[in-house]
């Protein structure tokens, strides 16, 4: 059976939008943002005559009225699928256009998925109202775990004009997705746009559930830990300031920033009575990991909190606690490995619940640490390419060839969509059974479920350890706290085993060779 599935659709509203109008769940009912207030005008110039004419509003698009009233029936209101925009962006690849059908590709995680046959009927029966191009839907079914997921290669063999991807942010940029109008190319893909699904949340319930736990001095002490990971005592409670990190994934990043707005001003509004009562100055930041948005996290990718951790100067400082806004686990462990000295609560806008969230960085290091020492006898390595959308890095791919051919390391190249234990199995017996894997897909992957695979399965920065001597030293101790686990695979400063580093950031198949 297909991994996809292919959908051509006619606005038809008694066959369609009845049947898909009462059974997509309401996941979330928040509190619609506010609208964002006008900035003031410029004063004029004295010289010249003062303009009072107001600012033309924008035109809307004979469609808006269609999409806001299919979308108020099929869609989650507190949920910005950004309709309008795809829309109009489809518009403008079909001006000029001779194609007689335009297809239009859907990518999104499992989480959004089933919302995609009525969010493309809402696109061609929009479109319908102004263009006579046959617009065809097509849904792309393959797992999405991530934006380096997205399938652009996929989606051009299907004959795909415009992709659309769901619920993540720009990790690929869409130069690297879309073929160059000079290129040599067969691919029909001639745009792909990002939508990163807000969420609108009970930002007044985040923001009250926070300030009662840093109102409360026998709540807010066991969250205290200085520099190194220590607990800090109740009589240094006081003179111990603490940073607040708000985190979240893209999905709430609107909603993250407006709870530090509000967190921040109610601090400040009880500033006075905090310190009458004990308890330490508190401030709200929201931590980048360029190029990602600020608060954003991905699964691999966090910013390492430095002015929390000691100093010459300040050898014990008080360090921060990390605030997790969004359901699940996953996001949140990728911040705690790259700061495994803080705290880490979570709130789930979801079940509204602020619960302390802990992570086994011993027992982990300890698994990984073995992986690696392992890896480092092998005399026949294979290289996992991952082929679920962009997930693999052929860069990287090419370093890691290199690096073993320095070591007189035999290696082979294997492409996986996805990685499970019973096919690595297969590779450990007979006289050329593989002594080690290294996966150039989901580094947590190695990190999460490495202790499942009977040969070592090592993420990149883990094959750098083990095979580099430059970075042989580079793990951590067991119970080092101060020093992380790297969370750099997106990020513009992570090593030769990231995506961005100048090294790797061109993707090209020709440096993998």
């Amino acid at each position: 059976s297909s991994s996809f599935f292919l959908c051509s659709f006619l606005f038809s509203p008694s066959s369609f939008f009845s049947r898909y109008q009462s059974t997509m769940p309401r996941r979330l009912v928040g509190k619609k943002r506010a609208a964002a207030s006008a900035s003031p005008a410029s004063p004029a110039m004295p010289s010249r005559p003062t303009d009072t004419t107001a600012p033309a509003a924008p035109v809307a698009p004979p469609y808006a009225s269609l999409v806001a009233s299919l979308s108020s029936s099929l869609l989650p209101q507190n949920y910005t699928f950004e309709l309008i925009r795809t829309i109009q962006r489809i518009e403008r690849q079909l001006e000029g256009i001779e194609l007689t059908v335009f297809r239009v590709g859907l990518q999104a995680p499992e989480g959004l998925l089933g919302y995609m046959p009525a969010i493309g009927e809402i696109i061609v029966a929009a479109l319908g109202t102004v263009t006579a191009v046959q617009v065809s839907i097509v849904i792309l079914g393959d797992v999405t775990y991530g934006a380096c997921c997205i399938d652009d290669v996929s989606a051009g063999l299907l004959g795909v004009h415009f992709l659309v991807h769901y619920g993540h942010s720009c990790l690929v940029p869409s130069t690297v997705l879309t073929p160059s109008p000079t290129a040599d190319s067969s691919s029909p893909l001639r745009g792909v746009q990002y939508v990163f699904v807000e969420i609108d949340i009970d930002v007044g319930h985040a923001v009250d559930s926070l300030a009662k736990l840093l109102g409360s001095p026998t709540d807010l002490l066991p969250l205290l830990r200085d520099a190194h990971g220590h607990p800090v005592a109740a009589h240094d409670m006081a003179s111990c300031p603490v940073t607040l990190y708000i985190v979240c994934t893209i999905q709430f990043a609107a909603a993250a920033a407006a709870v530090r707005t509000a967190l921040t001003a109610a601090l400040a509004a009880g500033a006075d009575a905090a310190r009458a009562a004990g308890l330490p100055d508190v401030r709200v930041a929201s931590p980048q990991a360029k190029p990602l948005s600020p608060g954003e996290i991905l699964g691999c990718t966090a910013p390492v909190l430095a002015d929390t951790l000691p100093t010459a100067d300040a050898p014990r400082t008080t360090g921060g606690i990390i605030v997790y806004l969004g359901d699940g686990r996953f996001h949140l462990e990728s911040i705690m490995l790259a700061n495994p000295h803080l705290t880490a609560i979570r709130y789930d806008p979801y079940d509204k619940r602020l619960t302390q969230e802990e992570y086994g960085h011993s027992e982990s290091r300890t698994i990984r640490r073995g992986a690696i020492e392992a890896a480092r006898s092998a005399k026949v390595v294979g290289i996992i390419l991952g082929g679920l959308g962009r997930q693999g890095n052929p860069a990287i791919v090419g370093n890691l060839r290199r690096l073993l051919d320095s070591t007189g390391i035999r290696h082979f190249t294997l492409v996986l969509s996805e990685v499970f234990p019973a096919k690595l199995a297969a590779f450990s017996e007979g006289e050329e059974k593989v002594d080690a894997f290294v996966q150039v897909a989901c580094p947590r992957l190695s990190i999460d479920w490495g202790h499942f695979f009977t040969i070592p399965l090592l993420n990149t920065f883990e094959a750098f350890v083990a095979f580099d001597p430059a970075h042989a030293a580079a793990y951590p101790e067991p119970d080092q706290l101060t020093k992380s686990v790297p969370m750099d695979y997106y990020a513009k400063v992570g090593g030769p085993w990231a995506n961005y580093h100048p090294t790797n950031k061109g993707r090209s198949l020709r440096t993998a060779a």
